[in-house]
């Protein structure tokens, strides 16, 4: 039986670079564009509703329980709890 740290090294010829800078603003621009593109749909929502949106939650139909989910939120906001 072989020691269970055996697995966790590298490959004979891999080297590892220890002063290796990680370019974070890749990651972070990347992150912040699909945070956009996900509240996109919401800010739609209050831009053109303005008042009338109040309160109001954008979803996509038909992915999931999403329809269930923004239902069940609109009943809290409406005071008719669940039964």
């Amino acid at each position: 039986m072989s020691h269970p740290l055996e697995a966790l090294t590298p490959p004979q010829g891999f080297e590892f670079a220890p002063n290796a800078e990680i370019e974070w603003r890749w990651g972070l621009l990347a992150a912040s564009v699909l945070m956009l593109l996900s509240l996109y749909p919401q800010f739609h929502l209050w831009v053109n509703r303005g008042e009338y949106s109040r309160h109001a939650v954008a979803y996509n139909q038909g992915l999931g329980d999403e329809v269930a989910y923004a239902a069940y939120i609109n009943a809290l906001i409406d005071g008719r709890p669940r039964r």
